[in-house]
């Protein structure tokens, strides 16, 4: 059964306190998320094509006290490439300790410039 996913991005090289939402039903396959995500960053990413987003899942906690230290996807010791076919459950699970890790971080395939961090959390 599908359930509403709150999808927390922040662009790499910017820190948590900068993070935006995306909702999306977790049946929705990742390339859905390549989607909403290229929306949500108009217009600055206007010019970057959707299928050119490389997304990764990984797990870095949150907690309240972070500081503003810049997020960089080369820093973080354990990652997986997610494939656009997979869904949003497949990929990043709807398991209850989602709620407070990072669960993804994408970037443009066509120049590496362009990547955002996303938590996730499931809403019932």
């Amino acid at each position: 059964m599908a359930t509403q996913l709150t999808l927390y991005c922040v662009k790499e090289g910017e820190s948590l306190y900068d993070a935006f939402p995306i909702e999306l039903s977790s049946n929705l396959k990742v390339d859905a998320l390549r989607d909403e995500l290229k929306k949500k960053k108009a217009p600055e990413f206007d010019n970057v094509a959707a299928n050119t987003l490389a997304l990764w899942q990984v797990s870095i906690p949150i907690f309240q006290d972070a500081d503003d230290t810049p997020i960089v996807l080369d820093n973080v010791p354990s990652k997986k490439r997610l494939l656009p076919t997979s869904t949003l459950s497949e990929a990043l699970g709807e398991e209850e300790e989602a709620r407070e890790t990072i669960c993804v971080i994408f970037h443009s395939t066509r120049n590496g410039t362009d990547t955002v961090v996303i938590k996730s959390h499931s809403m019932n």
